[in-house]
């Protein structure tokens, strides 16, 4: 895709600042996403969808969740 331009700007970062529960298994992650050397806070919706132990690390569990985030692409 073009906007990314992935040969100037390899990567994308996000680093989680904090969550918070909105109702039952809904959430909103707050973080800076960072994209073209751009960072920007951004609250992302997500739903929990639990945990399991992990199939190949025992003793680890992992943790599952459903995220549609769409980012408007003038803010980077």
């Amino acid at each position: 895709m073009i906007f990314f331009n992935a040969s100037k700007y390899p990567k994308i970062n996000f680093e989680s600042t904090g969550f918070e529960q909105k109702s039952g298994k809904n959430y909103v992650v707050n973080g800076n996403l960072t994209i073209k050397d751009i960072a920007k806070i951004v609250s992302v919706p997500f739903e929990y969808k639990g945990e399991m132990n992990h199939p190949m690390m025992e003793g680890t569990k992992i943790l599952g969740a459903a995220i549609q985030y769409r980012n408007k692409p003038n803010r980077f």
